[in-house]
């Protein structure tokens, strides 16, 4: 996905991705291990704001969201700077009943 800023305009955000995950379940049971249902979508919001919360697979039909916080960008005098979260390829994990897990590496 894209994401896009304006230089012209102070700002001061943080950028994640949502993802929509789905779980599975065997015998009407909630199992460790999810999917990603969807293409994660950029999103931005205020640092004051903060990053939003997870939703935790719904039990009965194993969708929920995954939040994957990317960094914190500023826009100063036409300047952007990005300070990352972290690095290296995203990994998320689901246990139940509803430990929604991110590695980083």
């Amino acid at each position: 996905p894209d994401y896009s800023i304006s230089l012209g305009t102070d700002s001061d955000n943080l950028i994640w991705l949502e993802v929509g995950i789905t779980t599975n379940f065997v015998d009407d049971v909630l199992i460790p291990g999810l999917e990603s249902s969807d293409e994660p979508t950029w999103e931005s919001g205020t640092v004051a704001g903060g990053y939003p919360s997870n939703t935790a697979p719904n039990v009965t039909t194993g969708v929920g969201t995954r939040i994957v916080p990317l960094g914190r960008l500023t826009v100063v005098d036409g300047v952007a700077a990005f300070a990352p979260t972290g690095y290296g390829n995203i990994t998320l994990g689901f246990c139940p009943p509803n430990n929604l897990s991110i590695t980083r590496g």
